[in-house]
């Protein structure tokens, strides 16, 4: 998989090809239930035709953990032996697309990127395994052990971190929507990692104490013309571009909150703000996008 023109190449997208056509088969299937039954139609000739082709794939996922898991998961879905993924149609759209992509990743290997071109390819197909998270977390665990000092811990895991927001997403595609997102899954284990090297580096090195900051006077703040949920997303939006150089979120909401006030609040919390922006209102994302765009404007007629 090394040459986008290699003859494993080829294989692999005429196999997918195959299994993707008998997958659409399935799924036009399932639009036609038994009639007078709740039930599913009889695919047990499909699932078995479908399975034996997809075997002809395995040597691709074979030695990658993270190709494995997903490997495995499209299996059971296929064969229908596991009634967590008995063949529903949103299951079988997803593998749908994870199959059609499959042929037109990058999967030349990066050795300074914390993530493998599977798990880079995974995580653009959000797919949210807990199997799958938990292995991208221990990759990650295991190049920040290896560093011989909690200053050269944390730049490792800074630069994790800036790597994974810099990675592309797909935010219209996810194995399980009930579930957390898997950029959602490690932005917040990212923060809580930063935040424990943050005060664990002093415990241990005896550095010194980071000075606590006071409250700032009322007189000294800025009054922001934005609630506190829109507020809460322009920050974000600031760490998530790299319009600031931070740490982490935390640190963006730390250093600027304290300094700023709405209409109906003089004192805003930097982590109630900074919570707010996971979870976003359609009104209020539509009202930072008015304000940048009028900024937008001005700034064009600069």
């Amino acid at each position: 998989m090394k040459s986008p023109q290699s003859e494993s190449d080829l294989v692999l997208q005429a196999v997918v090809g195959h299994v993707s056509e008998m997958m659409n088969s399935i799924l036009e299937k399932l639009e036609c239930p038994i009639p007078g039954s709740s039930m599913y139609p009889d695919l047990a000739d499909d699932r078995e035709h479908i399975a034996d082709l997809f075997e002809k794939t395995k040597p691709f996922w074979t030695g990658d953990l993270h190709m494995g898991l997903m490997g495995e998961r499209i299996k059971e879905y296929i064969i229908g032996n596991d009634l967590r993924f008995f063949p529903g149609k949103d299951a079988g759209q997803y593998f749908l697309k994870v199959l059609s992509s499959v042929g037109g990743w990058d999967w030349s290997e990066d050795l300074a990127h914390p993530f493998s071109p599977s798990g880079r390819f995974l995580f653009y197909m959000n797919y949210n395994s807990k199997a799958f998270m938990d292995d991208l977390v221990r990759c990650i665990q295991q190049k920040v052990s290896e560093q011989p000092t909690w200053d050269a811990k944390f730049v490792v895991l800074l630069d994790c971190r800036k790597k994974m927001l810099q990675m592309h997403f797909r935010q219209d595609t996810v194995l399980n929507p009930a579930y957390q997102g898997v950029r959602e899954y490690l932005e917040n284990w990212f923060e809580a990692e930063i935040f424990y090297l943050e005060n664990a580096g002093v415990l241990v090195e005896g550095n010194k104490p980071r000075p606590v900051r006071t409250e700032v006077n009322p007189a000294n703040k800025l009054m922001c013309n934005l609630s506190a949920d829109q507020l809460s997303i322009l920050l974000r939006a600031m760490d998530e571009i790299r319009l600031v150089e931070a740490r982490s979120l935390s640190q963006v909401y730390r250093m600027i909150v304290p300094y700023l006030s709405t209409k109906n609040r003089k004192h805003l919390s930097a982590d109630s703000l900074r919570v707010k922006s996971y979870q976003v209102e359609r009104s209020d994302r539509e009202q930072v996008l008015e304000v940048l765009d009028r900024m937008a404007s001005k700034v064009s007629a600069l």
